[in-house]
């Protein structure tokens, strides 16, 4: 015996509204998944003193996440962080580059590198200056970590470079650098790229 056409479109109708509700459901799950996920990777990749982050690099014409992809990278954000080469603050300068710092801008000093104000502007200032003397962010990257002295020797050497570009870096620490801030910089342009 056939069902009646009748009781099939009423049965039909009554799990219409079940199947729309698991769809708004699910969509609320992965909309809410997605919103803890983009929270745990704001955690994970802060814009902490983005104050003095946006007003530096703002003067100094360096784009803002490369700015965050190197506080991340050189001190997690510590402005009390000192490294084992003495580096010190949240963009890790040494007292030595602080002080030629200092000299090429015809500064007198006026507090210190844990002071966040002063190493967010001086390490933004060497990036750029860095940028415009070597014309790749790469190789300033390269050349805040080694030195500038030890990347234009390398830029000079054929085995280093190709069409005078940095393709291979030597120091294993300083490589490992670079592709550390340049990951950084990708996460920091992923998840801030819409606010």
């Amino acid at each position: 015996m056939k069902k009646s056409t009748k009781t099939r479109t009423t049965k039909q109708r009554s799990c219409l509204p079940v199947i729309v509700i698991t769809i708004l459901i699910t969509v609320v799950l992965i909309a809410a998944a997605g919103e803890l996920n983009e929270r745990r990777l704001m955690h994970m990749y802060p814009q902490k003193y983005s104050e003095y982050v946006e007003l530096y690099a703002e003067k100094y014409n360096v784009p803002t996440e490369i700015v965050y992809a190197v506080i991340h990278t050189e001190s997690g954000f510590d402005p009390v962080a000192v490294s084992s080469a003495g580096a010190v603050g949240l963009m890790q300068i040494t007292p030595d580059t602080y002080d030629w710092l200092l000299y090429i801008r015809k500064e007198e000093k006026v507090s210190e590198l844990t002071d966040p104000v002063i190493s967010i502007d001086f390490g933004t200032y060497f990036l750029s200056y860095l940028y415009n003397k070597f014309g790749d962010w790469s190789t300033a990257f390269a050349a805040y970590n080694a030195g500038m002295n030890r990347v234009s020797e390398w830029l000079e050497d054929t085995r280093y470079t190709k069409n005078g570009v940095l393709e291979y870096i030597p120091y294993v620490e300083t490589r490992n650098y670079v592709n550390k801030v340049n990951n950084t910089l990708i996460k920091y342009e992923q998840i801030y790229q819409n606010h």
